[in-house]
């Protein structure tokens, strides 16, 4: 039940209330013959406004039924459409299912591209996906329905200025704006199996097809995100200019001190190279498994390691009080490599997801396989440039 109906049927509570006592005070005034139509007039008002509380709470009972009663039939739609796509996906059995796809998740319909998987497949899979893919992880993720988001970045440039209190006050400069839009591309995935695995009653398909293209999509949007070109593609952050003193849309490096490696003094100059309120409890470090086992030996100048552990199950471990991000696709320590990022991913890289994963079931092309070439449209882009900032290794 909801709110507006409980308030609904509280106040008629307290209105039936109202006209109990008006109606008494009539009666007590008739026996007395005393303030007979005052009485009674209290009684109208008391009467016309029960009335109206009356005929609210039924126009609120009549739409808060009409309401479930949608919800039954959309709730009837969802099912129907993913015991079809099982159908699909175990026999190929197509009847219907672009009809039930349009009425559960209210997508257009493309007979030549496959069709949608269930909301809660897509979900799944991009459950499954965030976990395997550390730039999810960290990164800012939306959901759009086409690719034509962007973002508007104020670059500064406004002046302020002081003045006496009848002193001219001339313009000042405005701000500059920057167009910010992610780089889109078509990720998929060509998982096979048999058809006798299919035929099994007791093989959970589902899970199988989850797991399987979460996996290839990991694998392959991580790589993009990471360091991809942006043709055809989102385009990574180690595609970006990295410049000393950055201008907007460039990140910022500085170098170690240390010759192809870093040191522990080089972590705090990381920190302190981006503004403070880029250095949030959000703000990580990012670096592949080698430059890790790097980092995990170096030691301060009274022999304690920078490296804090986590030891606990979903505790992060840690330098200088920021979370590690192990990203396996950032290269290895070498000269001018950007080996190391720190900063707040989350403010400087944003994916955007095209709502919908497609699949098409191929029975015929790898006999005695079945492929599902299973596809679906992410971007991926540089928002703010000036919240992560890239160590480099000197020769």
């Amino acid at each position: 039940m909801s709110e507006e109906l409980n308030t609904a049927l509280k106040s008629m509570g307290e209105k039936l209330h109202e006209m109990r006592a008006a109606n008494d005070q009539a009666l007590e005034a008739k026996a007395s013959d005393e303030r007979v139509s005052e009485a009674e007039s209290k009684l109208e008002v008391a009467e016309k406004s029960l009335n109206e509380v009356i005929a609210s709470v039924e126009t609120l009972q009549k739409q808060a039924s009409r309401r479930e009663s949608f919800a039954g039939v959309a709730d009837e739609n969802v099912e129907a459409h993913k015991a079809a796509l099982m159908g699909f996906i175990r026999k190929g059995q197509d009847a219907g299912l672009a009809e039930l796809e349009q009425k559960a998740v209210n997508l257009g319909v493309d007979a030549d591209g496959g069709f949608a998987l269930t909301d809660e497949m897509s979900t799944t899979i991009g459950e499954l996906v965030r976990d395997l893919n550390p730039m999810r992880g960290v990164a800012n993720v939306i959901t759009v329905g086409n690719e034509t988001y962007s973002k508007l970045f104020n670059q500064g440039g406004t002046v302020a200025g002081w003045v006496g209190e009848e002193a001219a006050r001339p313009v000042t400069a405005t701000s500059t704006l920057a167009k910010v839009t992610p780089s889109f591309g078509e990720v998929y995935a060509n998982p096979s199996i048999t058809q006798k695995a299919l035929d099994d009653m007791f093989f959970d398909a589902a899970g199988w097809m989850n797991s399987e293209v979460a996996e290839e999509f990991a694998a392959a949007e991580n790589l993009a995100f990471t360091s991809g070109n942006g043709t055809n593609k989102p385009k990574g952050l180690l595609a970006y200019t990295f410049a000393a003193s950055p201008n907007f849309g460039q990140i910022k490096k500085i170098n170690s001190t240390v010759s192809v490696s870093f040191g522990a003094d080089d972590f705090i100059s990381l920190v302190h190279a981006i503004k403070q309120g880029y250095r949030t409890p959000r703000a990580a470090f990012m670096m592949n498994d080698l430059s890790v086992a790097v980092a995990r030996k170096l030691k301060d100048g009274q022999g304690n390691y920078i490296w804090s552990q986590g030891y606990q199950a979903g505790e992060a471990s840690s330098i200088l009080g920021y979370s590690v991000v192990e990203n396996h696709d950032l290269p290895d320590l070498a000269a001018g490599a950007n080996s190391v990022l720190f900063g707040d991913f989350n403010r400087a890289y944003t994916i955007a997801d095209v709502r919908g994963t497609r699949i098409l079931r191929d029975p015929f092309t790898a006999k005695p396989y079945v492929t599902f070439y299973t596809t679906k449209r992410v971007g991926g882009g540089l928002m703010d440039s000036a919240a992560i900032v890239s160590l480099q290794p000197i020769a």
